[in-house]
């Protein structure tokens, strides 16, 4: 499941509290992710569009989870402007947060690293 953090329609926290729901009913975030991950896109709308990183391809992730059993770790989310990509971002599963390595150009994805702040 997915939901942009700029939806002015529905609030990412409904998204979120029904992922802890379907946690605390399933005994822990472990057994939850056998099945259900939630990716919260930065600047994404409701459903598409948006000031933040539009692009990404959540449709392949499902496909490889489901018919190749790859589980998704990393979505990789774009800003695309004129056929060039302005930007890029991890977008690691609830609760995981990206963050920057102080290395490497911020725009890259491959700066920034998954920090779980329920693991601190």
């Amino acid at each position: 499941m997915w939901h942009g953090l700029a939806d002015g329609g529905i609030m990412a926290t409904s998204s979120i509290g029904y992922y802890e729901g379907v946690m605390k009913v399933m005994g822990g975030r472990q057994r939850t992710e056998d099945f259900f991950r939630l990716f919260l896109i930065p600047g994404v709308h409701h459903c598409l569009g948006g000031p933040g990183l539009t692009d990404f391809d959540a449709l392949t992730l499902l496909e490889n989870w489901v018919e190749k059993g790859q589980a998704p770790d990393v979505l990789i989310s774009r800003r695309i402007t004129n056929g060039v990509v302005e930007r890029s971002r991890p977008v690691y599963p609830y609760p995981i947060k990206a963050r920057y390595l102080s290395t490497g150009d911020p725009k890259q994805a491959a700066s920034f690293a998954p920090v779980d702040p329920s693991r601190r």
